[in-house]
C-alpha cells in the first residue's frame, strides 16, 4: 500500500446539520452535493456557537451531513458524514463516518470522541474525535490519519461544524 498522506497536509472542514435536515441520497449530483455543502455552511454560519456546559447530560444525538476534505493534488472531496454524540453527565462520546466521496473509493472512521463540556464557546472547541481510513483513487491509496474538532450550533444544538 502507497501510504501517501498523514496527520500534516490535510484539511477536513465538516459542515453537519441534523439528521431532520436531510441527507444526501444516491441520485445526488456532484455540483448539487456541492450546492447542498455550502448551503449547510451559511446555514450554519448564522447559528451562535452553543455552550457546552449546557449540553444534555443524558441522551444521544444523530447528525448527519457533508464533509470536505482538501487533499493536496486533488483538491475538495465532498462525502457524507454521519456523527452520533452520547451525552453524560460529565463526558460523552463522539463517533462517526465520513464516506460516500465523489471521485475517493473508501471511508474515513470517526472515533475516540469526547465531549469538552467546560471549553469556553468563545475560544475553545466543544468536542473532538480521532480520524482514521484508506481513500482511493486511480493513482492509489491515500492514509489519512488526523482529528476532527468541532462545535455545537445554536440554541438546541440544531447543528455542528468541525474543522
Amino acid at each position: 500500500m502507497d501510504t501517501r498522506l498523514g496527520k500534516t497536509g490535510l484539511s477536513v472542514m465538516a459542515l453537519i446539520c441534523l439528521i431532520r435536515c436531510g441527507s444526501s441520497d444516491a441520485s445526488t449530483t456532484t455540483s448539487s452535493r456541492a450546492d447542498l455543502a455550502a448551503t449547510q455552511a451559511i446555514e450554519l454560519s448564522g447559528m451562535n456557537n452553543s455552550d457546552p456546559a449546557l449540553l444534555p447530560v443524558m441522551g444521544q444525538a444523530v447528525y448527519a451531513g457533508y464533509a470536505t476534505l482538501d487533499i493536496p493534488g486533488l483538491g475538495a472531496q465532498i462525502g457524507d458524514l454521519d456523527l452520533a454524540m452520547t451525552f453524560g453527565t460529565t463526558q460523552g462520546t463522539v463517533s462517526g463516518e465520513i464516506g460516500q466521496f465523489d471521485d475517493l473509493d473508501g471511508s474515513l472512521s470517526i472515533g475516540g470522541g469526547r465531549l469538552l463540556r467546560g471549553a469556553d464557546p468563545r475560544t475553545g472547541f466543544a468536542f473532538g474525535a480521532d480520524l482514521d481510513g484508506t481513500l482511493t483513487d486511480a493513482s492509489g491509496d491515500w492514509h489519512i490519519v488526523g482529528e476532527i474538532n468541532g462545535d455545537f450550533r445554536g440554541r438546541d444544538q440544531d447543528g455542528i461544524t468541525a474543522v
